[in-house]
C-alpha cells in the first residue's frame, strides 16, 4: 500500500514508539536479568535462561526491523508470538493474589494492545 508523505511520516513515528518501547523492555530484561530468571522460574517457565534471551533477541531484532522498515511483517509476527507467549507464562492474573494480580492484569491487557498495534502495521503494509 502507497502511503501519502504525511501518512508515511505518522506511519514511522508509530513505529518508532513501539521500537522505543521493546526496546526499553529489552534493556531492563538484560539489567535486571537475574530477576526476569527468578520471575520465569516462578512462572514454571522452562528454561528460563534461554527464554529470556530469546525474548530480548526478539524484542531487539524486532525493533531493529520496524526502525528501518524492513521485514514489517516478520517483525510484527514475532512480536505477536512473543507478547502472546509472555501473557500465557508470567501475567496469568487469574493465578494471582493482591497487587500483583492488578500488575499483572494491566501488563496482560497492554500487551493485547501491543499485539493490536503488531496488527495494524500488518494491514497498513
Amino acid at each position: 500500500m502507497e502511503l501519502s508523505s504525511g501518512m508515511a511520516f505518522f506511519f514511522f513515528l508509530a513505529r518508532l514508539l513501539l521500537a522505543g518501547y521493546f526496546l526499553y523492555m529489552a534493556y531492563e530484561s538484560i539489567k535486571n536479568w537475574q530477576t526476569h530468571v527468578d520471575t520465569m522460574k516462578a512462572c514454571n517457565v522452562p528454561l528460563p535462561m534461554i527464554g529470556l534471551l530469546v525474548g530480548i533477541l526478539v524484542q531487539i531484532l524486532a525493533s531493529i526491523l520496524l526502525v528501518v522498515g524492513q521485514f514489517l511483517t516478520v517483525a510484527a509476527l514475532f512480536l505477536i508470538v512473543y507478547l502472546l507467549i509472555h501473557n500465557l507464562t508470567c501475567n496469568r492474573f487469574w493465578k494471582r493474589e493482591g497487587e500483583i494480580k492488578y500488575i499483572s492484569r494491566q501488563l496482560f491487557i497492554t500487551n493485547f494492545a501491543l499485539m493490536g498495534a503488531m496488527l495494524l502495521i500488518l494491514v497498513i503494509i
